[in-house]
């Protein structure tokens, strides 16, 4: 059973360090543009609505697109009105992302903290239990 728990704290420590190699490769491949919200775009009914940022901006030959956030939230992350970092190909401008630190940095180190958490609790637990275990059979 321990084994089991600390083969997926593992996995979860795995899975961020992809999520922050997979930034870092989009952070740095992209072209960065600075971008207005145009529009709060509400999504969901009920308890479950969050507004989507609609944003413009220009490419680097000044071609104007619009492309929505990838996520939403309430109240809403990115009023209309504020400026944001736009990422995006140069072959395909209209599928841009807003630079999110959340998404791109914080959300998976905060993971890859909760799976350390994790590995390390599970380390302790499997020694004091083996040493336990040798205690009770001198």
């Amino acid at each position: 059973m321990m084994w089991g728990i600390t083969a997926l704290a593992f996995a979860v420590i795995g899975a961020a360090l992809v999520w922050l190699v997979i930034s870092t490769l989009v952070v740095t491949t992209r072209v960065r543009a600075t971008g207005t919200v145009v529009k709060s775009i509400r999504d969901g009914h009920g308890k479950e609505i969050a507004f989507r940022p609609s944003v413009v901006f220009r490419d680097n030959v000044g071609v104007e697109h619009t492309i929505r956030g990838s996520g939403g939230s309430n109240p809403p992350r990115f009023p209309v009105g504020s400026t944001v970092s736009v990422l995006y190909q140069l072959a395909k401008p209209d599928d841009g992302m807003i630079e999110d630190r959340i998404i791109l940095w914080d959300a998976p180190v905060g993971i890859m903290i909760f799976g350390v958490f994790y590995a390390g609790a599970c380390f302790i637990v499997r020694y004091w239990l083996h040493k336990n275990a040798a205690a009770t059979h001198l």
